[in-house]
């Protein structure tokens, strides 16, 4: 009997770990949906357990042992009614300078602390840094400062969450860079903790390709910053409250002073209000000082309560970038990235050789199209896919080949074609310029593409550029596709190209006196003729730069020639007959010749062979001379 248990006991173990194993997987998933569902509600609650703000003795805590709810609002409520000025930023001269006080005055802090009004009487303040269960409870930021008598602590606030405006970002960025004592707004703004992206960390490698570009092409040097927009004014202060203090500072401590300067601040926190009906209770925190030794460990709870007030980071960066203050922090960071592009540019170029062929690459690591001429060359010498190991001719095909093994891929649907995109929109841009006929709309002239089509529109009906240089010889063209393919005939001993670089200047013995901007002179009185023609009736063209000239010291005097001799056609059909009989007898004279030197003097009787390979020969002389009279290729 107690075997017969202990085999079902063991039976019904094994089902359980059968079952477990099959929906472990669907169990885990679950749980991930659901901890992405009520990720906040969880991370609060175990916030509330582990953690709490203050003891249960302190009279005004705010995150008590018992849970504390959550505000019914906890962003903030965003005034987005502002106007760019003509420039097309917010200027923060008017915003910053109405709060410096008056020119003359030596302070602006309260002279009479005894009349002075105090804050609420339900108000501290702690010396102690903010917490991070604190922060959904922060309602306003303030300033700081201790009074003249050192007994008191003069308090201005500087925007509320209920009031969120342009104005009030403005004014808190100078303060909290006055308190930290930064040198410039990029140091707050772009600091390392800020959800501020004035330059996004995926076009950072953009601007270091745009910017080492630039630098090169103005002689390795970087331009000067242009004049900042908005200007830090440095606290004043000293000394405020140490951190380290204990207890609290009531309300007959807080003086309110709404006209305290940037310069006379000490620091900047915020304001923690209680949010149960019951409660009134208001706890003002530290989150930087002039006593701090570094500001940056608190930085992330000012930008957390930002970020919380305004709804999301991409809104507040839209809100800092049409600022002034925002503006002169990206201009601050884009000078330090074009002096860093400078560093790298003045630095030896990076050297790889390949390992199959041994072409040495020297390239900048910023430059995009130094480093893809190399990383392309070594793609191009391997031929075998990397899933499945299958060997190809090319590169191209091998790389085609290798999107087929991903789980989406569109191939063309054509025959002739081994082309596979990685989306769908790609796919049709192909077919659209690969397979799509064209017909250009200035001639008619029908294309199989429209990268053909596009091509020949630059050529034919568009007048190009030629400031793409060749430094051997110096003649322009209009991109770089042409150069590249000009340069590698210079590398053939007895090209055209390198023969025409050593003519010499006598050879030219006639000049063009149609045009201006043409070639202008000539070796042969054929070639002037063709000029002639082709450029009768139409002016040359202007994309023809002057560098394609010979290089004449002491040019030829014009000579004038008959390219279109006034004669009636009667004489013209004349001259053409009499110069088909003269090559006639030129031919015939020719092939007596023959036959003398094969058979003797008696070489008339000679076999009919000989007769037709020279009459064919003969014939075939006479049509071309025909023809090249008949279009003026001739010159008697």
């Amino acid at each position: 009997m107690a075997s017969k248990v202990v085999t079902q006991l063991a039976f019904f173990r094994i089902r359980r770990m059968e079952y477990y194993r099959k929906n472990r997987d669907e169990k885990l998933q679950k749980q991930k949906e659901y901890y992405r569902r009520n990720r906040d509600l969880i991370k609060t609650k175990k916030r509330q357990d582990s953690k709490s703000a203050t003891s249960k003795s302190d009279k005004y805590s705010i995150n008590k042992a018992a849970a504390v709810p959550e505000p019914e609002h906890p962003h903030g409520v965003f005034n987005e009614d502002y106007q760019l000025n003509s420039e097309g930023y917010i200027s923060c001269r008017p915003v910053v300078t109405s709060y410096q006080g008056p020119a003359d005055a030596s302070t602006t802090k309260l002279e009479d602390c005894a009349a002075a009004q105090h804050l609420d009487e339900h108000t501290a303040l702690a010396a102690r840094p903010v917490k991070d269960a604190e922060l959904p409870f922060v309602d306003a930021f303030v300033a700081m400062s201790l009074s003249q008598d050192g007994e008191s602590v003069e308090v201005r606030e500087l925007m509320r969450r209920d009031d969120v405006t342009v104005d009030g970002l403005i004014r808190l960025f100078h303060y909290v860079s006055a308190v930290a004592g930064v040198n410039c707004f990029t140091e707050v703004i772009n600091e390392r903790s800020s959800p501020v992206a004035l330059v996004p960390c995926n076009k950072l490698v953009t601007l270091r390709n745009v910017f080492s570009k630039e630098i090169v092409a103005n002689g390795l040097s970087v331009p000067e910053l242009p004049e900042p927009l908005c200007r830090i004014v440095r606290s004043a202060e000293q000394e405020f409250l140490s951190t380290d203090m204990d207890g609290f500072l009531t309300s007959g401590q807080l003086l309110s002073n709404p006209g305290l300067a940037i310069r006379d601040t000490a620091a900047v926190g915020v304001r923690c209000s209680d949010p149960r009906p019951e409660a009134k209770a208001s706890l003002i925190l530290t989150l930087f000082s002039v006593n701090m030794v570094d500001w940056t460990f608190f930085s992330r709870h000012f930008y957390t309560v930002l970020v919380n007030w305004m709804g999301s980071k991409s809104k507040l960066t839209d809100v800092v970038r049409v600022t002034s203050c925002g503006m002169t922090a990206q201009r601050a960071l884009e000078q330090d990235i074009r002096t860093d592009c400078l560093r790298n540019a003045l630095l030896p170029r990076r050297v790889e050789m390949c390992e199959q062929c041994g072409r040495r690459f020297e390239f900048n690591t910023y430059v995009f199209a130094e480093v893809n001429r190399y990383k392309h060359h070594v793609e191009n010498h391997i031929r075998t896919c990397k899933v499945c190991g299958k060997e190809f001719p090319t590169a191209t095909e091998r790389k085609f080949h290798q999107r087929t093994h991903r789980q989406k891929f569109f191939k063309c649907q054509s025959e002739t074609c081994n082309y596979v995109g990685t989306t769908e929109k790609a796919l049709e841009t192909h077919i659209k310029f690969l397979h799509t006929s064209a017909i250009c709309d200035t001639c008619g002239k029908e294309f199989s593409s429209t990268n053909t089509l596009y091509a020949h529109r630059q050529s034919a009906h568009q007048e190009r550029l030629l400031d793409q240089i060749c430094e051997v010889c110096g003649r322009g063209f209009p991109n770089q596709s042409q150069l590249r393919k000009h340069v590698k005939r210079h590398q053939v001993q007895n090209s055209r190209v390198n023969l025409g670089m050593h003519e010499r200047a006598e050879d030219y013995k006639f000049t063009c006196t149609m045009h201006d901007n043409c070639k202008k002179y000539f070796k042969t009185e054929k070639h002037l003729r063709q000029h002639y023609r082709n450029f009768e009736k139409r002016p040359f063209p202007e994309r023809t730069q002057r560098q394609v000239r010979p290089d004449i010291t002491n040019p030829p005097e014009p000579r004038e020639i008959d390219m279109f001799p006034k004669q009636s056609r009667k004489e013209a059909s004349e001259s053409k007959k009499k110069e088909r009989e003269r090559t006639k007898q030129r031919q015939r004279a020719m092939m007596r010749n023959l036959k003398r030197q094969q058979y003797g003097a008696g070489g008339d009787d000679a076999g009919s062979d000989v007769d037709d390979e020279a009459m064919a020969a003969a014939a075939a002389l006479v049509r071309q001379a025909a023809y090249q009279f008949e279009n003026h290729h001739y010159v008697p």
